[in-house]
């Protein structure tokens, strides 16, 4: 294996491995501790892990069901890829059941009707995903801004730097939580930063 281990905060040590598919994590608990880091390995190795690989967990292809929905822009599809009670909580709000959660989503594809993940980092550890991607799009219709303003089409192209952290539970996800720079997708449709003053 080679290489002092790598220290975290917690009790565990960090040390690279080989896995049985040849892929070299650097930075991972042993597989047996159901944890890996997949944004060190080679983009080849990276996508064949990421979609839908020969053993791949049941926890990373939820995750991954619910990209290739999301790029597909099919909603019932991912709506399946959540349970009943899951919940997501991001920067523009809150969806409390699968139903919701497919709504918010569609909102988004109504708003960026190309829009497209790319996953650039993944990380596993146990029931839990860690996900660093990119969305891109164009803006070509409504988007509901801080403040509660809408703001019309205008046709600008966005790529937001975004991540996640999705809960899995029996192949689907029940926790799911969306993080993306409100300001960053502002200044990309050609706003600013204000502030009341009154």
């Amino acid at each position: 294996m080679g290489g002092a281990p790598l220290r975290t905060s917690g009790p565990r040590s960090l040390e690279p491995y080989v896995d049985r598919r040849g892929f070299t994590c650097e930075l991972g608990y042993r597989k047996n501790a159901g944890y890996v880091r997949f944004d060190i390995l080679s983009r080849a190795q990276r996508t064949a892990a990421l979609v839908g690989g020969k053993g791949m967990s049941e926890v990373l292809r939820a995750v991954d069901k619910l990209r290739q929905a999301i790029n597909r822009h099919d909603l019932d599809a991912l709506a399946l890829c959540f349970d009943e009670r899951a919940v997501l909580v991001a920067p523009d709000g809150i969806a409390d059941n699968r139903e919701e959660i497919a709504s918010y989503y569609g909102e988004w594809m109504k708003t960026f009707p190309n829009m497209v993940i790319t996953p650039q980092s993944v990380t596993m550890y146990g029931d839990t995903v860690a996900a660093e991607f990119t969305i891109s799009g164009t803006h070509k219709g409504p988007l509901l801004v801080p403040g509660g303003e809408i703001l019309e089409a205008t046709g600008r192209s966005v790529l937001l730097r975004s991540c996640s952290f999705s809960t899995v539970e029996n192949g689907l996800i029940l926790s799911h939580r969306l993080f993306y720079d409100q300001l960053e997708t502002a200044a990309q449709l050609g706003g600013r930063l204000s502030f009341d003053t009154d």
